[in-house]
């Protein structure tokens, strides 16, 4: 149930970030978290495509519309 729960939490932060990421404006500058703790300054070039983690090391490029379904 711990895992559940912890699979849960993350898929609605990754949805939060998904729809602050759509209502920020295309060149914005902004910091794209590496790690947990590394952040690298970057501008917001493509606001209408994401990668998405599927697991084990695996992403797929999705629209931000099939991203926020897939969360």
């Amino acid at each position: 149930m711990a895992s559940i729960r912890t699979a849960t939490v993350r898929l609605d932060a990754a949805a939060a970030a998904l729809n602050d990421l759509s209502l920020r404006p295309q060149g914005k500058k902004m910091l794209v978290p590496l790690t947990a703790s590394l952040y690298v300054p970057g501008t917001l070039d493509e606001a209408d495509k994401v990668l998405v983690d599927i697991g084990t090391g695996y992403f797929v490029e999705k629209t931000m519309d099939d991203g926020k379904d897939y969360c």
